[in-house]
């Protein structure tokens, strides 16, 4: 009997997860930690402060990634089993890289675009080009996705899709190139008592261009334009006819016209 419970007790030491206390230390004030165990892969996160962090884990492996933003992130895995009561982790400085850009479209600077820098840790830097077009960053060393916020743009899809920044020897030069998306004047045409007008001939006067073209089920009808003066004329019969002015802005458009 005492032999058989001998080897229960060893049995269930065996299934349970001890875990252990310890200090990891930093040569900075404060930052963050993200960890996980190396076969669950769900993290846990929290900021340090007073340059240390008290831990009570189970004693497995773990993956540990500590940041701060004006350093270097870390990577490094603990064993908890094995890892004394006292842990020492020192960042250092990051070195930047300088970016110098310019934002074009067609041989056309394009200025006021946000541009926006994530690395592989889903961290975002961004900064804004100035009425030439130009700009200029400092990063951490790393690979970027990039992307341009523009009213009335879009980035074209011959940029690379990641930019390396490997070197702050020297500044990258960049160039982002944007394609203009088209003004455009969208309607409906409508009755007295705002049913839609199927197949009526819309014709659209834009500058020394004149279109012409039918509205759908809805009523509806949409075309590309130029910006200017656009001259809008509705014609069905069994109706009178009518019509709209209107000036489209550059990189603007004209949509829910109703007539």
């Amino acid at each position: 009997m005492y032999k058989i419970k001998i080897t229960l007790l060893f049995f269930i030491l065996s299934i349970l997860s001890f875990s252990k206390e310890f200090t990891i230390h930093f040569n900075i004030p404060s930052g963050n930690i993200r960890y996980y165990k190396t076969n669950d892969k769900t993290f846990k996160t929290f900021d340090f402060y007073n340059s240390k962090a008290a831990f009570n884990l189970d004693e497995e492996i773990y993956t540990f990634l500590f940041f701060n933003r004006e350093y270097a992130p870390i990577i490094k895995e603990i064993d908890v089993k094995k890892t004394p009561n006292e842990i020492y982790i020192e960042f250092s400085k990051k070195e930047d890289v300088i970016i110098n850009g310019v934002v074009k479209s067609n041989d056309n600077n394009v200025g006021g675009s946000e541009i926006q820098f994530i690395d592989n840790l889903n961290r975002g830097y961004s900064t804004t080009s100035d009425y030439l077009g130009n700009f200029q960053i400092k990063l951490p060393k790393g690979n970027y996705k990039v992307n341009v916020n523009k009213f009335g743009y879009t980035t074209k899809k011959n940029n690379p899709l990641v930019y390396e920044f490997t070197s702050s020897a020297k500044p990258y030069n960049l160039t982002i190139n944007l394609d203009k998306i088209p003004s455009f004047v969208e309607g409906r045409v409508i009755d007295e008592k705002r049913n839609p007008i199927i197949n009526a001939q819309v014709t659209i006067k834009n500058g020394a261009e004149t279109f012409y073209l039918k509205t759908d089920e809805y009523g509806k009808f949409k075309k590309e334009v130029s910006s200017g003066i656009v001259t809008l004329i509705c014609t069905k019969p069994g109706f009178f006819t009518n019509g709209s002015v209107r000036k489209i802005e550059s990189d603007s458009s004209i949509p829910n016209l109703e007539i």
